[in-house]
């Protein structure tokens, strides 16, 4: 995984390279022209994947107390809000046969800008944290 994405708790970080990667295929998939096929089963794979991350994510938080896990939790249910938007658009659009490169592009634009932005901005704070926390254990999956 780029380290720019990486936080230190290798759990963490092999999840956020799994989204990543998820969303590079989509981006691909985009180029090759193939994107309405390859959205819905993306959305698919995030609706499950990403709340069994966000509960891994709350499992370290809770067990080492970090202090900003209510506004950490508020960007979570935020991104699964806005999800269950895209997903609802996406699946309307579906059904009427429009689904269009533009709304693929918007999809993947604005997933990508969170992940990035999540990753880089609320999740490195809890990583910093939690590595200060755990020590030398910080890659040790420990938060089961």
């Amino acid at each position: 995984m780029d380290q720019e994405f990486a936080i230190g708790i290798e759990e963490i970080d092999k999840q956020h390279e799994e989204l990543l990667d998820r969303m590079d295929y989509l981006r691909d998939a985009m180029r090759r022209g193939q994107s309405r096929d390859v959205i819905g089963t993306t959305l698919q794979f995030l609706e499950g994947y990403v709340v069994e991350h966000f509960d891994a994510e709350v499992k370290y938080m809770q067990r080492y107390n970090y202090p900003a896990i209510l506004l950490h939790k508020a960007e979570h249910e935020k991104f699964l809000k806005d999800f269950a938007a895209y997903k609802e658009e996406f699946t309307s659009l579906q059904a009427k046969g429009e689904i269009t490169t533009f709304l693929g592009l918007d999809i993947v634009r604005k997933l990508n800008n969170w992940v990035a932005n999540h990753i880089n901005e609320v999740d490195k704070k809890m990583g910093a944290f939690l590595a200060e926390r755990m020590g030398p254990r910080s890659g040790d999956g420990g938060a089961k």
